[in-house]
């Protein structure tokens, strides 16, 4: 499977997703992998929790078949009526 970006006229072919190793704090060699959005931009690294990559690629393929590879989209702005507390300034409450 491959997924496509197009910038400046030019296509670029890749995978859907790229398996990497990273030593977390522990010593441990866990699998990561990242994805390519919609606009064709890297996502951020994500773990799959295994320490090979045949576990891995088995993991990331039934989120890739789940359509959950890449992240839900959320706002992060809070809405209209929920109130602000703390902070620093005028407005902040003691």
């Amino acid at each position: 499977m491959t997924s496509y970006s197009q910038k400046e006229g030019v296509m670029k072919v890749h995978n859907d997703f790229t398996l990497y190793f990273r030593v977390i704090p522990s010593g441990k060699r866990v699998v990561y992998f990242y994805a390519y959005d919609e606009n064709g931009k890297r996502t951020q690294g994500r773990s799959t929790g295994q320490t090979n990559k045949t576990a891995a690629r088995v993991v990331v393929n039934r989120l890739l078949k789940e359509g959950a590879l890449l992240p839900k989209k959320t706002a992060c702005l809070p809405s209209a009526n929920t109130p602000r507390t703390g902070g620093i300034g005028k407005n902040a409450s003691t």
